[in-house]
């Protein structure tokens, strides 16, 4: 008997393998959704939606629920060492939409998942992929589910597993431990005036760390923190925890807590942000979100890029299973695209993320930015990956402006 061939098998159904799946399904192909947790399930995150992921939850058809879901946000504060506070309102920035939300991952990579299912992806919930083998006209997922050891055959296979680096080790995709932001979070109740912001903190928070607090609705916050972990990456989970436990003391967010409840543990993740030099791709593999690295190494966030990476790799799955060709220079296309989308993008906030190292450039920012609202505007908007990065608009040249040079 023949075994069935899938055209994709997509391992990982957070939003990056749901965009695979959900884009897939709607040309008609025959798609495989896995995920080793069964849904619905909770993802240690932020839970931050910026305006460029909104846009593409409305370009999906999920918008309506995402927004019945989360909080909507339109302000950006940052609270620099000295306690100074940078407020920014997204309307004023330019950026379309104008408005950031926090949805819980527990509840939108649900409402993702059955968007592709409903448009004809088909799921498998608790299957643990072990391995990935390309042979010569197929590609073979090994796993196990419910302790049964078992193959899938498809044309072609997805890899979005996110921070999980295990299965990329040992299918080749990955040769050392990439650059790592260590985090932890836990959600509160009860906090204290909660208004449209998403808040981010360097004051009192030890460096090289930074704390947020993000409104998931009236009342209620994700609040976190997380420290750059390039060496010595397992003394900083620690240090991530310490860093919570420090801006929970700092006085704004103390007083907001002040009559809050913990709901929950307090969670650990790793956070991997080297798509600058990371892999895209192996043999009848295409990584997407953050298996490819592709968190922005100066926000954290994700989710943005793991829709469009995934809606990106959908594409060219079904132009390669279309014309049955996996030839070398469809993978490096797909990476060609990927590059010409993120490369100048992640290399300057990796550049850039020197300030969030140093307290007097981040003093000098919150001054500087009073002064010059339309730079400070552009600099979000690139941030946020709103707008591509001017010529002129350097990390050098940041540094002797804030340094007074």
């Amino acid at each position: 008997m023949t075994a069935h061939i899938y055209d994709v098998v997509i391992v990982g159904a957070g939003p990056g393998g749901t965009a695979v799946g959900y884009a897939l399904a709607r040309r008609g192909l025959d798609v495989l959704l896995l995920d080793k947790a069964s849904f619905p399930r909770d993802k240690t995150c932020g839970d931050a939606l910026t305006p460029r992921a909104v846009a593409v939850l409305a370009s999906m058809g999920v918008l309506t629920q995402a927004r019945a879901a989360g909080f909507a946000i339109h302000r950006l504060d940052v609270v620099v060492p000295n306690g100074n506070t940078l407020q920014v309102s997204l309307r004023s920035t330019g950026i379309e939409p104008d408005n950031a939300l926090v949805v819980p991952r527990l509840v939108l990579d649900d409402i993702l998942l059955r968007h592709a299912i409903r448009a004809g992806a088909q799921f498998r919930a608790a299957f643990h992929v072990e391995n990935i083998e390309a042979r010569k006209d197929r590609v073979v997922v090994l796993g196990n589910q419910e302790r049964n050891y078992v193959e899938l055959e498809a044309r072609l296979v997805v890899a979005a597993v996110g921070a999980s680096t295990r299965l990329l080790h040992n299918t080749g995709l990955l040769d050392d431990v990439p650059p790592l932001i260590l985090a932890v979070r836990a959600y509160f109740e009860g906090v204290r005036d909660v208004d449209d912001s998403i808040r981010f903190h360097f004051d009192q928070v030890p460096l090289p760390g930074y704390g947020w607090l993000f409104a998931t609705g009236p009342n209620f916050a994700n609040i976190g923190a997380g420290v750059i972990a390039s060496n010595g990456r397992w003394k900083r989970k620690r240090k991530a925890h310490v860093a919570l436990a420090a801006l929970q003391r700092s006085p704004v967010v103390a007083a907001m807590l002040l009559e809050a409840r913990q709901v929950g543990p307090v969670k650990g993740f790793p956070i991997h942000t080297d798509f600058a030099t990371a892999k895209t791709f192996g043999k009848r593999v295409l990584l997407v979100g953050e298996a490819a690295g592709l968190v922005n190494p100066l926000t954290g966030e994700g989710i943005d890029y793991a829709l469009e990476s995934g809606l990106t790799a959908a594409q060219r799955a079904a132009e390669m299973i279309s014309a049955d060709d996996y030839s070398e220079r469809k993978y490096t296309h797909y990476d060609r695209l990927l590059r010409e989308k993120y490369q100048r993008l992640f290399e300057f906030s990796n550049r850039i993320r020197i300030l969030s190292l140093n307290p007097i450039a981040l003093n000098s920012l919150q001054r500087w930015a009073h002064r010059r609202t339309d730079l400070t505007a552009l600099l979000i908007r690139i941030s946020l990956g709103d707008q591509p990065i001017p010529a002129k608009i350097t990390p050098g040249r940041i540094l002797r402006v804030l340094s007074g040079a």
